[in-house]
């Protein structure tokens, strides 16, 4: 039970640190793209976004580094 418990925070953990990571890159390529067109802006947002939606499915499907 220790271990099932131990192992789902840590994948919550590493979820959360990704997921914070894409968040940042995200907001810097928003900011660099301040003057560029709104439909730009909004798929790079909506890229990001979804990257973080995914993480949980890439973080079990590959393999660990």
């Amino acid at each position: 039970m220790t271990y099932v418990l131990d192992s789902a925070i840590r994948f919550g953990l590493d979820l959360a640190v990704k997921a914070t990571f894409v968040f940042a890159v995200t907001a810097v390529a928003l900011l660099l793209l301040r003057r560029s067109t709104a439909a730009t802006r909004h798929r790079v947002g909506t890229l990001g976004l979804a990257t973080a939606l995914l993480l949980p499915i890439l973080s079990a499907a590959l393999p660990q580094v």
